[in-house]
């Protein structure tokens, strides 16, 4: 699914991100982002990320950038706050009109509201950001929001649809979890349900899910460069790893439409089995299991990997009929799935594939 490159002076942040596929990175995944950037999109995070941005505008000047807030990440919005305009320590708080501009002023395509991380059921504060944010006259502007994963339970979920569903702003918008947002079935349904019945939607911070938002009614996504950036944390959480000592990067298996460490990939898929080669640009036909180390090389070869499989993917997607691409998709990699399984005599862990089956036998 390939768009035309957008003329950025006379584009709207709602027309911008629509159909659109951007990698979110920080400054510790930037140089490999960076190196497989051209011309299709990112959104950067961390500190320094106007810097960054500004750095990359130069270089890159077709390509859509965006700088995410950092208080989406360290701070917590308020009905009485909703903008975060300082972070604890500032000597001095900035106008919104202050924060917003110094993103143009970066070459930032789409200036991102200042919004803090939301927790459950504080209705009052996700009411009072959207009204506030209704108050912008200006289209080259959007509400990026992080929410508590367990605003996509049952007793949440509707309060959510009807609040977005009043949004002048398009919306990008990410779950905060400390370890995934999406590991459960009542926040996978609830993630679904959600850009079903508030298309255009902007699924920000999210990995392989990003499809089924995009084939359930999402404008587009954003998918991280690292796990931690395929979610949000609270910011009074650390995030939880299952492996701490291992370094290995992960990477995307486009045969499996998951993320795997790269070491989980050598010794527990293809010990027993040769791996399969990789035919995108950057394996250009080498092992797909060849990830096995942290240095810096391996994990910028992992970046740009699963960025060009991203890329290859996001282009297969029928723009006419997403949905049922995105069914055909998953049923072709369940399939080799079990013959990999077969192969060498244990599961293949399918993330949400089966989950999503399951909804899609219940409609």
């Amino acid at each position: 699914m390939t768009t035309a490159n957008p003329t950025r002076s006379t584009r709207t942040a709602r027309d911008l991100l629509d159909s659109r596929l951007l990698t979110v990175v920080s400054g510790h995944a930037f140089p490999a982002a960076a190196a497989g950037l051209g011309d299709t999109g990112m959104i950067i995070t961390g500190a320094v990320g106007l810097t960054k941005l500004n750095h990359l505008r130069h270089a890159h000047p077709n390509a859509l950038l965006i700088a995410e807030p950092r208080t989406l990440s360290t701070c917590t919005s308020t009905a009485i706050e909703p903008f975060v305009l300082s972070e604890p320590g500032a000597l001095f708080e900035d106008t919104l009109e202050d924060v917003l501009q110094r993103q143009r002023d970066a070459g930032a395509d789409v200036a991102l509201l200042p919004t803090g991380y939301i927790p459950v059921a504080e209705n009052e504060t996700l009411r009072e950001v959207v009204r506030r944010a209704n108050l912008i006259e200006r289209d080259d502007t959007a509400l990026v929001l992080s929410l508590d994963a367990s605003w996509l339970r049952t007793e949440h979920i509707n309060f959510v649809i009807a609040v977005l569903k009043t949004s002048l702003l398009p919306v990008l918008i990410g779950f905060a979890h400390n370890q995934s947002p999406l590991g459960t079935q009542w926040a996978l349904r609830g993630y679904r349900q959600l850009f079903t019945a508030v298309p255009g939607l902007f699924a920000h911070r999210t990995d392989i899910a990003g499809f089924d938002a995009y084939a359930h009614g999402a404008s587009g996504a954003s998918i991280g460069s690292i796990p931690s950036l395929r979610r949000f944390t609270p910011p009074d959480q650390k995030s939880w790893s299952s492996n701490p000592t291992d370094r290995t990067p992960h990477v995307l298996v486009g045969s499996m439409l998951r993320y795997v460490r790269g070491s989980v990939l050598h010794t527990s898929y293809y010990q027993s089995t040769p791996a399969p080669n990789c035919s995108c640009v950057i394996c250009d036909g080498r092992p797909i299991d060849r990830f096995i180390t942290d240095s810096a090389e391996q994990k910028r070869d992992a970046a740009l990997h699963s960025a060009s499989v991203l890329t290859e993917l996001w282009d297969r997607v029928d723009p006419s009929n997403p949905r049922a691409w995105w069914r055909n998709a998953r049923e072709e990699t369940m399939a080799a799935n079990a013959t990999l399984a077969t192969q060498i005599g244990r599961p293949i862990k399918d993330d949400y594939l089966s989950s999503w089956e399951k909804f899609d036998s219940l409609r």
